[in-house]
């Protein structure tokens, strides 16, 4: 059950991140990063990204 609840949780907190923003896209690798740094949608991504790199790298550490 914790374990649903969890997935529901990110699930929810995820969808609700990823609502449109306005504003353009740099095409610059300075303006790009400046806009993935500073638009939280973007910030909301990369940290489930990151959190689901984590936890594959500790249940594949943990089957080894």
């Amino acid at each position: 059950m914790k374990k649903l609840t969890l997935t529901t949780t990110a699930l929810l907190a995820t969808t609700v991140a990823a609502s449109a923003h306005p504003g353009e896209h740099g095409f610059s690798v300075v303006q790009s990063l400046f806009h993935l740094l500073t638009e939280p949608d973007h910030l909301a991504m990369m940290a489930g990204a990151a959190a689901l790199g984590v936890v594959l790298w500790f249940k594949l550490r943990k089957r080894a």
